[in-house]
């Protein structure tokens, strides 16, 4: 996964497009951050989430296959936004689940899912970042 995503950095990079990739990691920071510490602080019982962004998953997937289809920026935009919302919502459930309902044999489990939702939350905003410069 390091790999891909060093690929996917790269390529931004020989496009002129490195000092996004920067900025991606300084949003998809915050956004982890301050994400993780609004569920840590919070009284509120995210399981409920589960089986929405399991289905939210699922659209994105058949919404990327179909976008793969048009050349439509503002679908491709669209679809890096959702997926954004998504997996940002995916940090929220996860540390959660982590903090509250996971037991200590399944925290690996947790930190794989955890890590997953950060790469994809960071793969959206570099996709956002990327259309919004117009040079994507």
């Amino acid at each position: 996964m390091g790999w891909s995503i060093g690929v996917v950095c790269a390529m931004y990079y020989a496009r002129g497009l490195g000092l996004l990739v920067l900025e991606a990691v300084a949003i998809t920071a915050s956004v982890t951050i301050g994400l993780t510490v609004y569920t840590l602080k919070s009284k509120t019982d995210f399981s409920y989430l589960g089986a929405g962004l399991g289905a939210a998953v699922w659209a994105l997937i058949f919404g990327g296959f179909i976008a793969s289809l048009t050349a439509a920026p503002a679908m491709h935009l669209a679809m890096a936004v959702g997926g954004a919302v998504v997996f940002s919502l995916y940090i929220v459930y996860d540390v959660y689940m982590i903090s509250r309902r996971l037991s200590p044999d399944e925290y690996v489990f947790g930190a794989i899912s955890l890590y997953l939702d950060i790469v994809n939350l960071f793969l959206n905003i570099l996709r956002i970042l990327g259309e919004m410069s117009g040079r994507d």
